[in-house]
């Protein structure tokens, strides 16, 4: 009695979590987040700027308001894993569709893994730097590999190119412009191959956001010389070269004028980002009474940096992309309850099991006293 009471009991709390499963699917958004599933960064309206940690590089990955898709850079090769689940999970929902990917220049921490995302997904629309592969008497002109092959496989693909010296680009009130001080004649003898990065101005939901590639400070004076400020004021800046102190100058904090700032970087030698960089960014908020500093992220400190701008502006962290498994919650639900079913139907079979052998055996029994009897009735006829 004990034991059928206690029993009875168990499988009321078992089916009353199984309602509760069953009702949560209603707050599966919620409940996706809370059992780390999934991050908290999804809205179709809302304009999402991913800074995606991939070490010592670059990786931005833009989703729009209008739900169209961009890439700018990828990282170094031994990060394309890492790129490739985010992408896949977090950016574009398995879509496996790019509509912009940019190439900002040929250095591999921010090429390495370009030849990877052309091959793997439908890139509609690709822009790189002016330099070519081979001069018109074929003799080598860009002698970085990586860049090479990237060209090739473009090629092949026959993916629509554009140079990213000087575009715009518009659509649904969403605003790309492609800036570049380098024009249309470069002697890669004489100009370091980061200063083909161009300057990325975007703007959309009201907000703006400057993307510079690794451009030093001497290109930052050229931008400002050849653009108008109010062009160049944005809300959101990230800092060129990983915050390198040859970039980043306090000119240039001045006009662009950001809220936010973010800089791009993994352990390296290289000192990135600068303390005098960050020395900048405190000059910029003590002579302008705002607080840039605090509003500074740098993916080496913070991991994975999510912008979401549209009435509001806010930042979301994803320390680790690896946390979260990306399962679908009606899945789970699906799963736990199965297992509750079992946990409860479990102990029941057992019973299930005695009983149709008692049943079984009655039946035999049934048999065997028949029988018996039909043979005494037999022999009781003899006599």
């Amino acid at each position: 009695m004990i034991k059928s009471k206690s029993g009875m009991i168990k499988n009321i709390v078992l089916l009353v979590l199984l309602v509760l499963v069953i009702v949560s699917n209603f707050f599966s958004s919620q409940m996706e987040i809370l059992l780390k599933l999934k991050p908290n960064i999804t809205n179709s309206f809302e304009t999402q700027v991913h800074f995606i940690d991939v070490g010592q590089g670059d990786a931005i990955a833009i989703r729009f308001s209008n739900g169209k898709t961009m890439l700018i850079d990828s990282g170094t090769k031994e990060y394309k894993h890492k790129l490739q689940y985010y992408l896949d999970n977090v950016v574009l929902d398995n879509t496996k569709t790019l509509d912009y990917v940019l190439l900002t220049h040929p250095d591999v921490d921010h090429s390495g893994n370009m030849e990877f995302i052309l091959n793997n997904y439908n890139v509609k629309e690709f822009f790189r730097p002016e330099i070519y592969e081979v001069f018109e008497n074929k003799t080598p002109y860009c002698e970085n590999l990586t860049y090479r092959q990237i060209i090739q496989t473009l090629n092949k693909l026959e993916i629509p190119t554009k140079f990213s010296s000087e575009q715009s680009l518009s659509s649904d009130g969403i605003n790309i412009n492609i800036l570049s001080v380098l024009g249309t004649y470069h002697d890669l003898g004489r100009i370091e191959t980061n200063e083909f990065s161009p300057t990325i101005i975007i703007e959309d939901n009201n907000t703006k956001i400057l993307l510079a590639g690794d451009t030093s400070s001497e290109t930052e004076d050229k931008l400002l010389r050849k653009y108008p400020s109010e062009m160049l004021d944005v809300d959101i800046l990230k800092l060129s070269h990983h915050g390198s102190k040859y970039s980043n100058s306090y000119e240039f904090l001045e006009v662009t004028s950001p809220k936010i700032a973010v800089a791009c970087c993994g352990v390296n030698t290289y000192g990135h980002p600068a303390n005098d960089t960050v020395q900048r960014l405190l000059e910029y908020d003590k002579n302008n009474e705002k607080d840039l500093f605090s509003n500074y992220y740098t993916t080496l400190d913070d991991g994975n940096i999510v912008i979401t701008f549209d009435n509001n502006t806010t930042v979301d962290i994803i320390k680790n992309i690896d946390a979260y498994n990306f399962a679908d919650y009606y899945i789970y639900t699906i799963i736990v309850s199965v297992f509750i079913i079992y946990i409860i139907i479990l102990p029941q079979i057992k019973v299930w099991k005695k009983d149709i052998r008692f049943v079984l055996q009655n039946k035999r029994f049934e048999k065997y006293k028949l029988k018996e009897s039909k043979n005494i009735e037999t022999n009781s006829n003899k006599f």
